[in-house]
């Protein structure tokens, strides 16, 4: 059966579940620690090093996660990290990754904030 295609209420609706989620288990798993580690790593870096694998992608990566961080700050990007990754914002094309952040800003009183700020504070100083 062929997956079926995001949408930007798709993503804003998984990035939601995935707040509760987290706020309800009051933590990370591991493979989604590692996943916000990584992404506040390429932030610091300002991107992935050259020739890198998957540079390309990465680098769309980052791009959107300077953007969310921009409108969001450091726990929009524990949120995209942990609810999206690399594939999914790299999959997502242009105008979604200009978008969504927006979007996540204009419903964030329907977002569980409260861990992921306590986790943005503390992977987001780990430099």
């Amino acid at each position: 059966m062929p997956r079926e295609k995001a949408t930007i209420e798709s993503l804003l609706d998984k990035l939601i579940n995935t707040s509760s989620t987290v706020n309800k288990r009051m933590g990370l798993k591991p493979a989604e620690e590692k996943r916000v580690k990584d992404a506040f790593a390429l932030l610091a870096a300002g991107g992935p090093p050259p020739n890198s694998s998957a540079m390309l992608n990465k680098t769309y990566y980052v791009d959107f996660l300077q953007r969310v961080q921009t409108v969001l700050g450091p726990k929009g990007v524990v949120l995209c990290a942990v609810g999206l990754g690399v594939s999914a914002v790299t999959s997502m094309g242009d105008k979604f990754r200009v978008d969504l952040p927006h979007v996540l800003k204009s419903r964030e009183g329907e977002i569980a904030w409260a861990d992921l700020q306590n986790i943005a504070n503390t992977y987001s100083t780990e430099r």
